[in-house]
């Protein structure tokens, strides 16, 4: 995993979780989509309709990653009553998703 974004990746994030991807990814996450749920409401309608950034993770480990996330986040003062964080698992592909919801630049400043 490679935890810094380029500069043209930065600018391909939307601009309301740019900073929750980059504070997800050196806290040793790696992203794999993200949204603010801004180009949904701009007509996008694949978009997700709320704040979120996905976290492919191992399948053993999908558990305690999520575990992890809750932790880390225990430290943000301001987290939105409704954030949420989820796991997903996909016997198809062998995919675990870790998901947080609801969660915006500003709630981490």
């Amino acid at each position: 995993m490679q935890n810094e974004l380029s500069p043209e990746e930065l600018e391909g994030l939307s601009p309301n979780i740019r900073e929750t991807v980059v504070f997800l990814r050196k806290n040793g996450f790696d992203t794999s989509d993200s949204g603010d749920g801004t180009n949904h409401a701009n007509g996008m309608e694949c978009a997700l309709p709320t704040p979120h950034v996905f976290m492919p993770v191992p399948v053993k480990e999908m558990v305690s990653e999520a575990d992890r996330l809750l932790g880390i986040l225990s430290f943000v003062k301001k987290l939105p009553e409704d954030f949420g964080i989820e796991v997903s698992y996909s016997p198809l592909d062998g995919v675990a998703m870790l998901m947080l919801f609801g969660v915006t630049d500003k709630d981490l400043s």
